[in-house]
């Protein structure tokens, strides 16, 4: 066994424990449709989280190759799936709260919080690229979505009115969309 064999385990036990609350929240949701309070925001943000923590997983096997691990490193790497369970937990209501689930008041009681995790899930991934492969900080920052997503996630921060998150996931969707159509171009190992 490697160490990137050895090391992924836990990474991929995490990220699978996201895509299962994710999936345990949404089907709460649908199981107590006649209590939910719809909102298509979260819904949106709940699905870009789910196709992201795919992507995430996917592009994770390209660290086969990496041969400096460190606790340091592997911290770091460890952190971001953490993260994104956090903010899959921000983003919809457990169904098993009284009374209504309000999908919009949810959201917004908790944007600032999903969108700190994203601006933290991004800022691992940059520190991840920069130190650990050596990637030059004005090459990645240079990708228009990295700046994007940056952009996004800070504003998101502070947004307090609605037509601010409906332009920011529209952003979001856009952004990753370019992203995905960029990655579906290259082979795993490429």
């Amino acid at each position: 066994m490697n160490p990137f064999e050895y090391l992924s385990v836990m990474i991929s036990v995490v990220l699978g424990l996201a895509l299962t609350e994710l999936a345990t929240l949404a089907s709460g949701l649908v199981m107590h449709r006649e209590r939910v309070r719809w909102d298509w925001i979260p819904l949106a943000w709940a699905l870009l989280v789910f196709l992201a923590i795919l992507q995430w997983w996917w592009h994770f096997f390209r660290w086969s190759d990496y041969d400096r691990w460190t606790f340091g490193m592997y911290a770091a790497l460890a952190c971001q799936p953490l993260v994104i369970f956090q903010a899959v937990r921000a983003l919809l209501p457990h169904p098993r709260a009284e009374g209504p689930l309000d999908l919009r008041g949810h959201f917004e009681h908790n944007s600032t919080l999903f969108y700190a995790l994203g601006l933290c899930s991004q800022t691992l991934d940059l520190v991840l690229m920069v130190v650990g492969r050596r990637l030059p900080l004005a090459a990645v920052l240079s990708e228009w979505t990295y700046t994007a997503f940056f952009a996004i996630f800070a504003v998101g921060i502070f947004a307090r009115r609605r037509t601010l998150h409906v332009a920011l996931i529209l952003l979001a969707w856009l952004a990753y969309g370019y992203v995905t159509l960029v990655a579906v171009a290259q082979p795993l190992l490429g």
